[in-house]
């Protein structure tokens, strides 16, 4: 692991990287330590240079233009003299690239020159990284002049001169004892009307130091070059033997253009420097492509087969823009060109390590290091790009391929690991499987026979049916035993699934046609037939045979070969028992229920629901039974106003199921009045006896399972009151007589004490209609009504307190449905959330008077004169009142919908029924309008209501 930190100082290197290439670069950080000599005044001080370090020389040097000085040595003051003249410049020492003008000067040759400040006698060698036209280094001191390096003939006239590109691999040694000078003549072609002359930053140090240094540079040349070429051919064979694996192409032609790279990078070719740049930028315009072919073909499992395809095309059209763009020097171009395709390097390098994350792919941590490797040197390549820079990329460029290129190998590598891991072990699991087919082979029959043996038994004792259909629905010879027992017969092999079975069924002649055509068409067909058709069979049967009712249970499942449906394979489960135990505890929880309702209601209550329900439903049903009596309109809706009333009172005291049997029966009268349903007197008979039996199994529950009386037509009287009663008598008639007026006041008593058994205070029967308002009001959303009654102290017989009860369902369910507005239009109004609803009494004469209103949005005189016009009831011109008095006609409503409390028109017309019944009469008083509009009265209703002789007596 003592490679780590190596690695990590060459990624966070920053200082040198801009000067050097990257040979020098990884031999500076791995080997030497590098000091930066800056020029300052055209001098360097070398002073102070150690043993085991050298000295990269950067900074502006002096330039003289246009002359080609003889080398010599000059004193402080000749120095100071030459390089003050108007016409010398200071140049900048850097590694650039191709073409990068001196633009300080015109000029197409000169002589850079160098004072180096030194102390002490040693050999030094002297490394400049690139050239790029003719170009002649000498050294001078104050005893010799020395030709150090010569590149190319000099020559003044630029069109003789060629830009020819080179890596320096030698380096000259010299001997200084003191101070010196480095004289750098240059001549140079123009490109573009410009010349090129370049002086890179160079290298200073010891001879045997930077020797050392030399030897490390080739040989990591040699290994970055050779494990490119190492990849491409691994690769290139892998695709040859494998054509099916495009990644291995992929890699191949990154590794090549890799390869290439950096042999131009590193070796001297005979070609010009812009040759040069423009092949090794579109080299790596390649490799860049190749990488992104590699990275698709990657992560190609979460793209579709166009999107995949579209993005090969793009990064293929980008490469071969870039490329030509380099070719014709568009530089805008290539750099919005270059940035595209490093983004979607970068991009794509990314997804694939985010997507090698997410499904924990081999070889991601290998693919973590090569993407922080590459990022980093990709970095400054963006923008050098983005800021138009002329700094050499080169090393970069390699450096950054290395990682990545690294990195894809380890993780193919890591690839072929865990393949081959697979295969030792699908190598073993096949032996064992091998085996395993030998051992049959040789045991075969004794297996076979085994097997059947099995099968057999499995077939005699286990405890369900069990059966195969054949072709044409043919049950097969080998069934299990246990079926005799389920279908109470012996001969079942060889016979028609459907004779057997089918036609023994409780099941619609659909039903059976469409499941034996499923049998018969999927043995021998597709599975996939099968597959479509198998909703039609059925998964329970209602068996009839001789000796009763059996409930099975059935499976179905397929014997395929090649995709063909052989047999059908029939599981029968008897589940008779099961379905008795359901039934029973279904009936058990329903009565339950039934009891939790009753008990939630006093016995008075009950009591008198019985006793106002059953005359409704036995007129219901005496209408029905008049066979020769037809069902007029006026029949059905006495129907409808009995079935209505019944289903208020249940609702309001939550006996669910028969409110919601007769909230189906008015469904039924209603289709008849409003859509002209034909009137059906079966399943009208039929409606009125299933209400029948639910009301019947309240009653039972009621009187058995609670012990209750359901007689609200008799009074439980206590002994004391009958032995009271007894020697009053007692007292009248013996002799002699007790005074009459004893016998008066005893009498008075008595009849006190009976009316208060046999009649009802009307301001308690009015606190029983509380209750039954505020459920209304949960039911239908409300919050609970604000009452405000004034009852006068009245007593009321049985049947007038019947009557009352089926009025006040409707006048309530009214008020509140009707009438009251829901919280959020109440808060809308500025009106409190509760409603209220007002009732008041008057007594005049042998007559009571009830009126009744509240608070709500008042009457809704606009919709009853249109649902009146419309039906014929009303002129258009009529008044007030007649449109008023419209509520009380059948089928008018003013709700918007029908629900299960209000909604079909019958309330009020119930009411007024009943009351006509009892010889009283209700109408309605209309108030002013409630809004601007006019489309709503205030109102209230008014009953008339006749009392009997004893209700007088105590009003008086």
């Amino acid at each position: 692991m003592r490679w780590i930190p190596v690695i990590f100082a060459i990624l966070l290197s920053t200082r040198a990287s801009a000067e050097t290439s990257i040979f020098q670069k990884l031999l500076v950080l791995r080997f030497g330590d590098e000091k930066v000599a800056t020029v300052e005044d055209g001098i360097v001080d070398l002073r102070g240079l150690g043993t085991q370090e050298f000295f990269h020389v950067q900074g502006q040097v002096f330039f003289v233009p246009g002359v080609l000085l003889d080398p010599k040595y000059l004193s402080d003051a000749e120095f100071q003299s030459l390089v003050t003249q108007p016409d010398v410049v200071k140049a900048t020492l850097r590694l650039k690239t191709f073409p990068y003008p001196l633009e300080e000067t015109e000029a197409t040759f000169g002589t850079y020159i160098i004072r180096f400040k030194n102390d002490k006698s040693r050999r030094l060698a002297i490394n400049l990284p690139r050239l790029y036209h003719p170009f002649v280094l000498h050294y001078v001191d104050s005893g010799k002049t020395e030709r150090l390096i010569v590149h190319k003939k000099l020559n003044t006239d630029p069109s003789k001169n060629a830009n020819v590109s080179d890596m320096t691999v030698t380096m000259p040694v010299i001997e200084p004892s003191g101070d010196f000078y480095l004289y750098g003549q240059a001549t140079s072609p123009l490109f573009l009307g410009r010349n090129t002359l370049n002086m890179s930053s160079f290298y200073v140090g010891p001879e045997s130091y930077l020797n050392t240094l030399s030897y490390s540079i080739r040989f990591y040349a040699t290994l970055i070059s050779g494990s490119f070429m190492i990849m491409f051919v691994f690769y290139g064979f892998i695709f040859t033997f494998r054509r099916q694996d495009r990644s291995s192409l992929y890699l191949a032609v990154f590794a090549f253009c890799s390869f290439a790279l950096s042999l131009l990078y590193v070796f001297n070719f005979n070609i010009t420097p812009q040759e040069l740049l423009n092949s090794f930028t579109i080299i790596n315009l390649f490799g860049i492509c190749s990488l992104q072919f590699y990275l698709l073909d990657k992560i190609s499992f979460v793209l579709s087969k166009r999107s995949h395809r579209l993005m090969l095309v793009a990064a293929l059209l980008t490469t071969i823009g870039a490329s030509v763009s380099v070719m014709l020097r568009l530089h805008l171009l290539i750099a919005v060109l270059f940035i595209v395709s490093f983004s979607s390097s970068t991009f794509l390098i990314f997804l694939t390590l985010y997507l090698g994350i997410k499904h924990r792919l081999s070889g991601i941590a290998f693919f973590i290091m090569g993407t922080i490797g590459n990022s980093v040197f990709q970095f400054p390549i963006m923008i050098g790009y983005i800021l138009q820079s002329n700094r050499e990329n080169g090393y970069n460029i390699l450096l950054a391929n290395f990682c990545i290129g690294l990195a894809l190998a380890l993780v193919n590598a890591k690839e072929f690991a865990v393949t081959y891991l697979r295969s030792l072990q699908q190598s073993r699991d096949l032996e064992l499987k091998n085996k395993e087919i030998t051992y049959f082979n040789r045991n075969l029959e004794k297996l076979v026979d085994h097997k059947t043996k099995e099968v057999r038994a499995l077939l005699d004792y286990i405890p369900q049916g069990v059966l195969s259909v054949m072709t044409d629905g043919f049950v097969a010879k080998d069934y299990s035993a246990h079926l005799k027992q389920i279908l109470g017969r012996s001969d079942i092999g060889l016979q028609s699934f459907k004779e057997l079975i089918l036609d023994h069924c409780d099941m619609s002649s659909d039903a059976r046609d469409q499941a034996w055509q499923t049998i018969t068409a999927s043995v021998g067909d597709l599975v996939f037939n099968y597959e479509v058709n198998s909703d039609k069979l059925p998964s329970e049967l209602c068996y009839r045979h001789q000796d009763g009712v059996k409930y099975l249970k059935a499976t179905w499942n397929i014997e395929v070969e090649a995709d063909v449906v052989v047999r059908l394979l029939v599981t029968l489960l008897d589940v008779t028992a099961e379905k008795a135990f359901e039934k029973e505890a279904e009936q058990q929880r329903k009565e339950l229920n039934l009891i939790q309702e009753l008990i939630a209601i006093s016995p008075n209550k009950i009591a008198q629901f019985f006793s106002t329900s059953l005359p409704l439903l036995k007129e219901n049903e005496r209408i029905l039974n008049q066979e020769e009596v037809p069902l007029t309109p006026a029949a059905i809706r006495m129907l409808f106003v009995n079935a209505h009333t019944v289903k208020g009172a249940a609702r309001t005291l939550q006996l669910k199921d028969l409110a919601r049997q007769i909230h189906d029966m008015e469904d039924h009268y209603a289709d008849i009045l409003k859509k002209d349903a034909p009137i059906d007197r079966t399943r009208l008979q039929e409606d009125v006896k299933a209400s029948f039996a639910i009301l019947d199994q309240y009653i039972d529950i009621n009187r058995n399972k609670l012990n209750r009386s359901d007689n609200y037509n008799k009074v439980v009287i206590e002994r004391d009151f009958i032995e009271n009663h007894y020697f009053i008598i007692k007292d009248f008639v013996k002799d002699p007589p007790v005074d009459p007026s004893t016998i008066i006041t005893w009498l008075r008593e008595q009849n006190e004490a009976l009316t208060s058994l046999i009649f009802e205070q009307l301001p308690a029967t009015f606190d029983g209609y509380k209750e039954r308002a505020l459920k209304i009001a949960r039911d239908i959303g409300r919050t609970d009504p604000i009452f405000d009654f004034e009852i006068d102290d009245v007593s009321v017989a049985p049947d007038q307190k019947t009557v009352l009860d089926n009025c006040m369902v409707h006048l309530l369910r009214n008020a509140l449905d009707h009438g009251i507005e829901a919280p959020d239009e109440r808060r809308r109004k500025q009106k409190p959330e509760a409603g209220t609803i007002r009732i008041r009494t008057e007594i005049h004469g042998d007559s009571l008077t009830i009126r009744i209103s509240d608070d709500g949005r008042g009457l809704a005189m606009k919709k009853l004169k249109a649902k009146g016009e419309k039906l014929g009831l009303i002129p258009s011109h009529a008044s007030h009142e007649e449109i008023a008095n419209t509520i009380f006609a059948s089928g008018i409503s003013t709700a918007s919908e029908v629900t299960d409390i209000s909604g079909r028109g019958v309330g009020m017309s119930a009411v007024q029924t009943f009351l006509e019944k009892a010889r009283g009469s209700i109408e309605v008083k209309l108030g002013e309008p409630n809004d601007p509009a006019g489309d709503y009265f205030a109102f209230w209703f008014e009953i008339h209501f006749q009392l009997t002789p004893v209700t007088q007596a105590k009003a008086s």
